[in-house]
């Protein structure tokens, strides 16, 4: 009986100091509740949910209170699939984001802001541009992890017999227009041309990838710093596309161009193909080229600017788990990690400590990174898609001459703004 007191008494202090351990660990915040972080993820590479597993089972180790569980969905009706789960509170805790997303969410309070998540030195170490395409009304509410870039790609074969040093492609306007002139020949003598300078393929759903570069170039822009009125009539814009017609004009690009036809870049019969994507390089090499093939610079007329698209990360406004959401995000788009998605998605890396050399090995390809500091994407705005759809019909109206250059944007731009109006 003794012995069984004695046992009764050392059970009683176990649980005492049980107790007391687990009431200090829950007052000096040892005892940390386990989270839950979910997230919606989109296809970006051939295996998308082992590209993120490797990362989940890294993050987990840091961080053993947070579990996260990411989805991969289809782009196709994801829209949908968001407007029933905010509706229904069962919205993941992030989500990736396209840029004309951010501020569509932003402003019905879908989003949270980060920037209290952001340290300073972390900010300063994106590109410009990266960062704006993330901020809504002064604050920033994703985290960019990814961009493309669009420049142009050249024949080196062709400028060679051309006369032109391959080394030193077009910088300007002035001098890409020059190149097209002496890249554009009869090859067989027959008195028609059969080899061109540009190839620019204008028929596309967004002009942002086509012409609106040229605009930004030419100093001009597609909404008013204000955020109030489309202005994509402004003379900076009128001579960006009266540019680009006179190459058409003079015969340096198929007129055929306006409306996606013409010889492909593949054929070898063109030197200059404008706006294409860093990942064109490697659709192009499958199609088979049986030239060589260099990447050119952005160009500059006023300004040195292109385009490039962004994706980014975004934490949802009713998410429960926002600092655990947080650490996922700033996981992710840590500079290791970075380099990691680049390396399987074909992306740029929008962070200025990022190398090129930790992500991509082809040269061409590096050229297109290299030209990442001069890319930035639509305007975050929320009536951006509504004025380039307006954009593109005016702007082949003027290419293909119904309409002189001026007319047909000023009456886009009516177009558009009459939309923004009633919204």
């Amino acid at each position: 009986m003794k012995s069984h007191g004695k046992l009764v008494r050392m059970l009683r202090a176990t649980l005492l100091t049980i107790c007391v351990l687990l009431l200090f660990a829950a007052s000096t915040g040892l005892a940390a509740r386990q989270e839950t972080v979910t997230m919606w993820a989109f296809p970006l590479c051939s295996d998308d949910i082992e590209m993120y597993s490797k990362l989940v089972n890294e993050f987990e180790k840091e961080n053993p209170n947070i579990k996260v569980h990411v989805e991969v969905l289809p782009w196709q009706g994801r829209m949908e699939k968001l407007m029933a789960a905010l509706a229904a509170n069962q919205a993941p805790d992030v989500m990736y984001l396209n840029v004309f997303l951010v501020p569509k969410l932003a402003a019905t309070g879908n989003l949270a802001p980060l920037d209290k998540y952001l340290p300073s030195d972390v900010r300063a170490d994106y590109f410009s541009g990266a960062i704006k395409s993330c901020q809504y009304d002064g604050r920033l509410y994703a985290m960019p992890v990814l961009q493309s870039v669009v420049t142009y790609i050249y024949n080196v074969d062709l400028f060679k017999k051309a006369g032109l040093d391959p080394k030193a492609p077009p910088e300007t306007w002035a001098e890409l227009e020059e190149a097209a002139r002496k890249l554009t020949c009869d090859t067989d003598g027959d008195g028609k041309i059969d080899q061109w300078g540009i190839r620019f393929d204008l028929n596309r759903p967004s002009p942002i990838t086509s012409v609106v570069p040229f605009v930004w170039q030419a100093g001009g822009d597609l909404i008013s710093a204000d955020g109030t009125e489309a202005i994509y009539d402004s003379p900076e814009a009128v001579r960006a596309v009266e540019f680009i017609k006179g190459l058409i004009d003079k015969g340096y690009m198929q007129k055929s161009n306006i409306q996606g036809g013409g010889l492909p870049f593949t054929s070898g019969k063109i030197g200059i193909d404008l706006q294409r994507e860093n990942m064109d390089v490697i659709k192009l090499r499958a199609e088979g080229l049986d030239f060589e093939i260099a990447a050119g610079p952005i160009l500059k007329d006023a300004k040195k600017i292109g385009y490039g698209t962004v994706g980014s990360y975004g934490i949802l406004g009713k998410s429960k788990n926002k600092d655990a959401a947080a650490k996922w995000v700033l996981f992710l788009t840590r500079p290791d990690n970075m380099a990691y998605i680049m390396k399987n998605t074909g992306f740029v890396a929008p962070r200025k400590s990022v190398s090129p050399a930790k992500y991509v090995t082809d040269p061409v390809i590096k050229q297109f990174v290299e030209q990442a500091p001069n890319c930035r994407p639509e305007t975050p705005h929320l009536y951006i898609q509504e004025v380039l759809s307006t954009m593109q019909p005016a702007i082949e109206n003027a290419l293909l001459g119904l309409k002189p250059v001026e007319a047909a944007l000023k009456e886009g731009t009516a177009e558009a703004n009459r939309i923004m109006r009633r919204k």
